[in-house]
């Protein structure tokens, strides 16, 4: 047999169930709110550790700055002492370069253009002219000769340490010697010249 079941349009509920009822609704937004509570305090509690570590991130962007800011100092510091050693070497490069001038060409030239007053006029003369100047002089003759082949050996093997204009003067000396027809007396004054500059030079470097 089939029971039939329906429900009263309206149904008056006893005063207990509708405690009961209240009741539930009471505790289901109770929890609600508890549940709410829990989400906002995690919430908190999630901006809390964001926070903190947007501050320790934070704090590591001003370290690296910092360290970087050293950095960018030390290797300045260390560009600043490689310019001195360089520029240090660059010194001792000159100094030796002056030295070897003073030394090797300078000095001795110098020197033998000093050793006899008539040097430059015999060095003036061509080959020709020089069997006549001192023939009757045999000792100077050889004094000069042997002046002026020191002087010749000197300037055509140290020319390269010269500088400027006694490199010029040394290179137009050397290519007028085999020219027979140059002027003696354009010949002597540019051997007065480039005897000049050796005297100028080794007062220079004499000086410094």
């Amino acid at each position: 047999m089939r029971q039939s079941f329906f429900i009263p349009a309206r149904c008056k509920l006893p005063t207990g169930m509708i405690d009961v009822i209240i009741s539930f609704d009471s505790i289901v937004a109770l929890l609600a709110l508890i549940m709410a509570s829990w989400f906002a305090i995690r919430q908190i509690s999630i901006m809390d550790k964001q926070r903190e570590i947007f501050e320790r991130q934070k704090e590591i962007s001003e370290d690296q700055k910092f360290y970087q800011g050293q950095q960018t100092t030390i290797s300045q510091q260390q560009a600043n002492l490689l310019n001195q050693q360089l520029a240090l070497i660059r010194t001792q490069e000159i100094d030796r370069e002056k030295k070897e001038e003073l030394f090797l060409l300078i000095s001795p030239l110098y020197t033998n253009f000093r050793k006899d007053p008539d040097i430059i006029d015999w060095m003036s003369y061509t080959e020709t002219e020089k069997i006549w100047i001192q023939k009757d002089n045999p000792v100077k003759e050889a004094i000069l000769k042997n002046l002026e082949a020191e002087i010749l050996e000197i300037m055509r093997l140290r020319k390269g340490l010269a500088r400027e204009p006694l490199y010029s003067r040394i290179d137009a000396y050397e290519k007028m010697m085999p020219n027979l027809q140059t002027n003696r007396s354009e010949m002597k004054h540019h051997l007065d010249e480039l005897f000049e500059s050796v005297k100028i030079r080794y007062n220079e470097l004499v000086g410094q």
